[in-house]
């Protein structure tokens, strides 16, 4: 069941900003975890649960404050929900995955390298599932599929790292992840996967040949067509002419500048008509944190990412960096993948420890009543 919920994450039916049917079975899925495996979660685990509600708790609070103050807009509700949601995810995957860890970590990595391989297939045979010229499948527009390559791939790698997949399952993920990422033509995705495939050069420098192969078939094969592609043309430009303040401006992160006044507690995540003509919210996760939830909010997600990241190693951390650049560039916080590669990260500690630390680690289990049949020994 778990494998089926992670292969229907890429599936989107309804509109941006709405739960999509995959959305709906994770968190009956993971809520159900959340309240049946409790037992089985270390104390530092607790504590990373607590923390990120106290954020959720506090983005209800801004979002709720502000829809009574500037009336009432859905996105409020939405932006709420989907913290919930999110926290969901985390605090269930470590529930779930506290049991039996390794298996747990096999069975996501191999599920999401399918899922990968699929989209991979599907872009080949079907080549118009596109936005103008920019590859979507079944995401609602081109950056939604770039950040599920790039996150997915995060998780790949993460589970493989705990426990090895099959050479075919790793590197037809890597391949295909390659392939979506430049199908989408998203400058900040393809310098995340550069980043991502270059972590694990130092042990594996077979991984970053393998990652440009698809780039450089699709070069040598479609040179002409990319060449000619007037999209391709103006990102590639824009790249280089465009200047660090218009970018700004175009990201929305100017507000942090001319309205400082909600850096304290924030403006909410919704009614963005308060802040630009068109109603565009904030294409950067650090700076839409900052901006909606404040200073504040700022601290209480800082001091999730402080708990998870004291659990992991430094080279485990690692692979969480390109999803974090790509973030810098866009909202990712609403999307799952981003909090199921987070959610592997956290659980992955548990198969790195040795067996000894794993021993010392576990709650100690209530001690056995003697039966009325069995003799008691006493020393």
């Amino acid at each position: 069941m778990w494998a089926l919920l992670l292969l229907g994450i890429p599936i989107y039916v309804f509109s941006s900003g709405l739960p999509q049917p995959a959305d709906m079975g994770l968190a009956l899925f993971l809520g159900i975890a959340a309240l049946t495996c409790q037992r089985y979660v270390l104390s530092d685990e607790r504590r990373v649960a607590v923390l990120l509600v106290q954020y959720v708790v506090w983005v209800a609070v801004v979002n709720l404050t502000w829809s009574l103050l500037v009336g009432y807009e859905p996105m409020f509700f939405f932006s709420t929900a989907f913290a919930i949601f999110n926290a969901v995810v985390l605090i269930g995957f470590l529930a779930f995955g506290s049991r039996s860890p390794a298996q747990v970590l096999r069975v996501t990595g191999r599920a999401t390298a399918i899922a990968l391989m699929a989209l991979g297939v599907l872009a080949v045979l079907r080549p118009g599932m596109t936005n103008g010229t920019r590859l979507v499948l079944f995401f609602n527009n081109p950056n939604q599929l770039a950040y599920y390559a790039l996150g997915a791939l995060t998780v790949v790698m993460l589970a493989h790292r705990g426990n090895p997949l099959s050479r075919v399952l790793l590197f037809g993920a890597i391949a295909a992840a390659g392939f979506l990422i430049f199908r989408t033509y998203s400058r900040a995705a393809l310098g995340a996967y550069a980043v991502l495939c270059a972590v694990p050069f130092v042990r594996r420098p077979v991984y970053i040949l393998l990652a440009c192969l698809p780039l450089l078939v699709i070069a040598v094969q479609s040179e002409e067509a990319i060449s000619s592609d007037p999209l391709w043309q103006r990102r590639v430009s824009e790249a280089g002419s465009q200047e660090f303040g218009d970018y700004m401006e175009d990201r929305g992160v100017d507000r942090l500048v001319r309205n400082p006044e909600y850096l304290l507690f924030g403006a909410g995540e919704g009614k963005y008509l308060r802040f630009h003509p068109l109603g565009l919210e904030l294409h950067s996760s650090l700076a839409s944190i900052l901006f909606c939830y404040g200073l504040i909010g700022l601290i209480l997600i800082g001091r999730v990412a402080i708990a998870i990241a004291r659990r992991v190693p430094v080279d485990v951390a690692m692979y969480l960096l390109p999803s974090v650049i790509y973030s810098l560039f866009h909202n990712g916080m609403r999307f799952r993948i981003f909090w199921l590669s987070i959610s592997v990260a956290a659980l992955l500690p548990r198969v790195l420890a040795s067996p000894r630390e794993q021993t010392e680690s576990e709650p100690p289990l209530p001690a056995a009543e003697p039966s009325a049949s069995s003799p008691i020994r006493c020393v």
